[in-house]
């Protein structure tokens, strides 16, 4: 069984090695970059980042016709500017990446792209690649879920908030929405390296799904991020 898997594996890893085919087992004619990384970066005050990747027709006849630039999640969205290319034609794909205000370290998404030269049909794919740095760390990454909530019972989640620094980074304005609450004062100061665990609090007052959110302000003295944190559950009776 583990040789089975571990072959399974080795031959997933060679698929995704492999070029790009035509309909007709040909290379395509689209030429794009299969990764766009804007390595590690700071978290954007603008909530984005973007991109302009260039999409060519590199064959030698006949003109290029891309049918669909599809991003894989609702966090991205993918503009064309030109559908026909012909011969050794260019245009550019203007990406615009999401990122939540609570969301740090790696992410990768895709965009698949679609298109048809001549008979031949190919699917591509690029992949978006991005480190963002934050002061503090949030763990579980992206939101907190509140499990097992009973209308007029509180509901308990932990997160954990980490200084990845080197330098004091103080976390104030705490502050949470829709009467959930939150076991840390206004303000504290994380040393470096530290973690602190925090406990949110909400007692539904009906049944169905309910959402908060949580927020507070980090700060090292030269620069500081707002971090939002939706928190999500459903209440039974």
């Amino acid at each position: 069984m583990i040789r089975f898997i571990c072959a399974s594996i080795l031959m997933m890893g060679l698929a995704l090695q492999s070029p790009a085919m035509t309909t007709g087992g040909t290379r395509p004619a689209l030429e794009v970059t299969e990764v766009h990384d804007w390595g590690t970066v700071r978290a954007p005050k603008s909530g984005y980042l973007t991109a302009e990747i260039r999409f060519r027709n590199g064959a030698e006849q006949g003109p290029l016709e891309i049918l669909e630039v599809k991003p894989g999640c609702g966090c991205t969205t993918a503009e064309l500017g030109q559908k026909v290319l012909a011969p050794g034609e260019e245009t550019v794909v203007r990406v615009k990446l999401n990122i939540n205000a609570s969301q740090n370290g790696p992410l990768q998404r895709s965009v698949a792209v679609r298109s048809v030269h001549g008979s031949d049909t190919s699917q591509q794919s690029v992949t978006l690649k991005v480190d963002i740095q934050r002061l503090v760390s949030i763990s579980p990454a992206g939101f907190a879920a509140i499990n097992d909530a009973r209308v007029g019972s509180p509901a308990r989640t932990t997160i954990s908030i980490v200084n990845p620094g080197t330098l004091p980074v103080t976390v104030s304005n705490v502050r949470a929405d829709d009467g959930m609450t939150v076991d840390i004062p206004e303000a504290i100061v994380l040393a470096p390296k530290e973690q602190r665990q925090v406990t949110l609090v909400y007692t539904p007052t009906k049944s169905g799904r309910f959402q908060s959110m949580l927020r507070f302000t980090s700060s090292d003295g030269k620069e500081s991020d707002d971090i939002e944190i939706p928190t999500y559950g459903t209440a039974l009776n």
